[in-house]
């Protein structure tokens, strides 16, 4: 017989993304990411003036800059932290024995190039805006470029684990760049609502995925 512990142990890989925490532990750190952006904003406002690292905004500014980083740090650390303990507690008891539903490996094409056909649609149709400067390269077209990386590297996760809701945060990163680029905000305010946006649709899926685990009936040595 065997039991719950080698059961465990012979689960696919796959099944440590299938919580969903490692989503939310990375949307937690894109919401840290934003402060440290948001206390750049607010530190980079407060120069202005010739004597303006004498005055009382400069310096609230900066120690907000210097506090917002320290608390980045340690909200990251502690998600990270929190990830295995949660996975002890309600994750391990549940998915010792389930298989998590995998995309059909035609399926995962077709969606694939439908991902990259709706890209290259709304790359072409923001070109122009993009372009809008005289310089060779500008920061929007950099926010696109991570917006597009960080959408192609959560469809190859898709294509190696078969979990669908990375495939919508993919699309959520590269319409949510263009989107922001286009409308010329400047780079920290479009990069400040674009982790925003990315953090909270990871936090998202990744508490979508969570909450059907915890729907789970809890296994017992009967089961293995």
């Amino acid at each position: 017989m065997v039991t719950a512990i080698e059961g465990y142990a012979g689960r696919s890989k796959r099944t440590y993304q299938a919580d969903g925490l490692f989503d939310i532990h990375s949307g937690i750190a894109l919401f840290a990411i934003a402060l440290i952006n948001f206390a750049a904003i607010r530190s980079i406002a407060s120069m202005h003036g010739p004597d303006f690292h004498t005055s009382r905004a400069y310096h609230d500014g900066n120690n907000f800059f210097i506090m917002s980083i320290l608390l980045a740090n340690a909200l990251i650390m502690v998600s990270f932290r929190a990830m295995e303990p949660l996975k002890r507690r309600f994750v391990y008891p549940r998915m010792g024995y389930v298989q998590p539903r995998i995309v059909p490996e035609e399926r995962r094409r077709m969606v694939l190039l439908a991902f990259v056909l709706i890209g290259l649609g709304q790359f072409v149709a923001t070109r122009f805006a993009l372009w809008g400067s005289p310089s060779f390269w500008t920061s929007n077209m950099s926010l696109v470029c991570i917006g597009f990386g960080i959408g192609i590297g959560l469809v190859d996760n898709f294509l190696k684990v078969g979990f669908a809701r990375h495939l919508a945060v993919a699309g959520v990163s590269v319409v949510a760049s263009t989107l922001l680029a286009s409308a010329h905000l400047g780079w920290l305010q479009a990069s400040l609502w674009f982790v925003i946006i990315l953090g909270a649709s990871l936090v998202l899926s990744g508490s979508i995925a969570f909450a059907k685990i915890l729907r789970t009936p809890v296994l017992t040595e009967a089961d293995a």
